[in-house]
Parts: structure tokens; C-alpha cells; sequence
């Protein structure tokens, strides 16, 4: 077989596999679909939990959660087709910058260093989110 005849083949085969991928939804990002699915799913890693209130971006991608043990917020991110869970504590934030509409928000991230947190979120939701955040991290 010619080198020519194995490209074509390779290409065929590699276009094929991403069509595929795409047809079975695998290009699709996981949402959120209510308070009640990102409390559920925070529960699934962290069983010991007890949730006192949830916050759901506009975009349903990322929630906080207020957790019992004050130290750490319950965070929900998705990840592509699937969810990141995890709790952060005070020394985890490395800052939380507010805009208009919402805020970002960097951890010092081990697997994922380079993942900025953004959630847009109504307004009196925001107003309790950033109140809630700042006993955590000063907001700039």
C-alpha cells in the first residue's frame, strides 16, 4: 500500500471517528438543570454534606453551595459532557474579581490550573453570592 492510499485511509477513519463522537453527543457540555440537580450532584461525591442554600449561574454551568462546615464552599462546575465537584476552603481561592453581571473566580487548581470560574447569576442572588464569598476571599 502507498504512502498516499494509508493517508486517505487514516483521514477517512480519523473524520469518521469525530462524526461519530458528535452525532452520539459527545461534543456536548453538561448543564445543570435546576438547584435541586446540582444539589444531587454534589451529593453523589460529597454524601456527608449538609447543603444549606445553592446558587445556579444563568448559563447553568457552575453552582456554589453553602455548605454546614462554614470553612468550605461546594462547588459544581461542568467539564465538558460531564461535572467537576469539589470543595474549596479559603486557601484554595487565589481571588475573586466582580463585574457587572457576575464575577470570576481562580483557585489554585492542581489538575486544572488553568480554569477560571464564571457564573452570572440575578441580582439579589448575586448580591448574597459575593456577600457569602467575601468571608472567604477579599472581591475586587
Amino acid at each position: 500500500m502507498s504512502n498516499l492510499y494509508l493517508l486517505i485511509t487514516i483521514g477517512m477513519g480519523a473524520g469518521l471517528i469525530g462524526v461519530l463522537i458528535h452525532q452520539f453527543g459527545g461534543s456536548q457540555e453538561a448543564r445543570l438543570e435546576s438547584i435541586e440537580a446540582a444539589r444531587q450532584r454534589f451529593l453523589l461525591d460529597f454524601a456527608g454534606e449538609t447543603i444549606h442554600q445553592v446558587w445556579l449561574s444563568r448559563d447553568a454551568k457552575v453552582a456554589f453551595l453553602k455548605l454546614a462546615s462554614s470553612a468550605k464552599i461546594g462547588l459544581v462546575c461542568s467539564l465538558g459532557a460531564m461535572y467537576y465537584t469539589r470543595m474549596v476552603a479559603k486557601q484554595d481561592i487565589k481571588s475573586i474579581q466582580r463585574l457587572v453581571d457576575g464575577f470570576y473566580l481562580d483557585l489554585y487548581e492542581v489538575f486544572f490550573p488553568k480554569i477560571h470560574y464564571f457564573a452570572q447569576v440575578d441580582t439579589q442572588e448575586y448580591q448574597d453570592l459575593l456577600h457569602y464569598l467575601q468571608d472567604y476571599k477579599e472581591i475586587y
